[in-house]
């Protein structure tokens, strides 16, 4: 029996530890356990049983590694609260993944609870704390398709005819799409440090990933299409659907504001801009 993270793991597998070792006589060797084995080296006698016992136990000995909590903290953290958590940040969410407790409170009191670990990441200090706002490292940037979707319920769009919101080809626009990520790994990478400000400061920003000139340009078009043409439409590169679209122009009156997938909603209280922006 093994102890593994607070659970007891039963193993029969007598060779079952890798050691590394150095030819540095300042480092310490590192060694690590396989994963059990059912199905021999050979793939002889191989039975459906041993293959999805060894399926199991590879899994399990990936979910019990120590290193699965802090990683996985450090990625909730980034798409919660802050793309530079500090150490004491992560730690606290770990302990709360690994033992299923938070500030005296149980959630399931299991490892691998992830309701603990969001309460972790979202009721820490460190995530509610006034004095982190003046701090330039701490926070995150905005995706852009939030961006646009925050200025949608900003603006109270209401879909025409009772139709769902279909936003246009937002992958080539503003390089995201819902539900349409490149690959497993999201629209970028987590470890993502944009050339400029944020290399400069050694701090990360994932987000800054997809600020590119183009995509840039094509999310401010698009945005300012919505507040031009007073809904969501293809015209002036806008983010609504391509098909059956006029484009006339304000000054002309031709078909300027119909033909629109949504209309917003939101009539400032005044023509003042400096009234209305807080």
């Amino acid at each position: 029996a093994f102890p593994v993270n607070g659970t007891t793991r039963h193993y029969f597998n007598k060779a079952s530890t890798v050691r590394i070792g150095s030819s540095d006589s300042t480092l310490t060797p590192h060694s690590f356990r396989n994963p059990p084995h059912f199905v021999s080296f050979l793939f002889k006698g191989a039975t459906r049983h041993a293959a999805a016992n060894e399926i199991e136990e590879v899994l399990s000995h990936l979910f019990l590694h120590k290193n699965v909590a802090p990683f996985q903290c450090r990625r909730l953290i980034q798409r919660f609260v802050t793309s530079n958590p500090s150490p004491t940040y992560i730690r606290h969410c770990a302990e709360a993944f690994v033992s299923g407790e938070h500030d005296g409170v149980t959630y399931s009191g299991e490892y691998g609870d992830l309701g603990a670990a969001v309460a972790a990441v979202l009721l820490d200090d460190e995530a509610r704390s006034e004095i982190l706002d003046a701090d330039p490292t701490f926070g995150k940037l905005k995706e852009p398709l939030m961006k646009v979707l925050w200025l949608l319920r900003a603006l109270e769009f209401t879909p025409a005819d009772g139709r769902e919101l279909e936003l246009d080809e937002m992958q080539d626009c503003i390089g995201q799409q819902a539900h349409q990520a490149p690959s497993v790994f999201n629209f970028y990478k987590p470890d993502s440090s944009p050339p400029g400000v944020a290399r400069d400061a050694a701090v990360f920003a994932p987000e800054g990933e997809l600020g590119t000139s183009p995509l840039l340009i094509c999310l401010l078009n698009g945005l300012s299409s919505l507040v031009m043409r007073a809904g969501l439409t293809s015209c002036e590169q806008g983010f609504g659907s391509t098909n059956q679209r006029r484009c006339g122009s304000e000054d002309s009156g031709q078909d300027f504001g119909r033909g629109v997938d949504a209309t917003m909603g939101f009539t400032p209280a005044s023509d003042d801009a400096e009234a209305v922006v807080d």
